[in-house]
C-alpha cells in the first residue's frame, strides 16, 4: 500500500488540491470582474456626439457600398480617404 502511494496516489494528492485552489481562484476573479462591470447607474444622454467612423474599404464593390451607406447613416459628418498602394509605395489623400 505504501509503495502504490509513492508510486503514483501522491500526484493525486497534489493536484486534486491544486486544481482546487485555481477554480477558487478563477471564481474570485469572475466576482471582482462582476463587481467592476455591474452597476446601476442612470446613463447619461447628455451632451452626446456623433462617432468619428472609419471605413477600410480594400477594393470598391458591393460590400463596400454597402459598408459606406450605413457609415453615412450614423454619422453627419463625413470625410473620405483615398490610399493607393502601388508596390509598397502608399500615397494617400484625406480632403476634409
Amino acid at each position: 500500500m505504501v509503495s502504490k502511494f509513492v508510486e503514483g496516489a501522491c500526484i493525486t494528492m497534489l493536484v486534486i488540491p491544486a486544481i482546487i485552489v485555481l477554480m477558487l481562484r478563477i471564481s474570485r476573479h469572475y466576482d471582482r470582474v462582476a463587481r467592476e462591470v455591474g452597476g446601476r447607474t442612470m446613463l447619461v444622454l447628455e451632451n452626446l456626439r456623433p462617432p468619428l467612423v472609419v471605413v477600410p474599404i480594400e477594393e470598391w464593390n458591393k460590400t463596400s457600398e454597402k459598408a459606406l451607406q450605413f457609415a453615412l447613416s450614423i454619422s453627419p459628418d463625413v470625410m473620405h480617404c483615398t490610399l493607393i498602394s502601388i508596390k509598397m509605395k502608399i500615397r494617400g489623400t484625406c480632403p476634409r
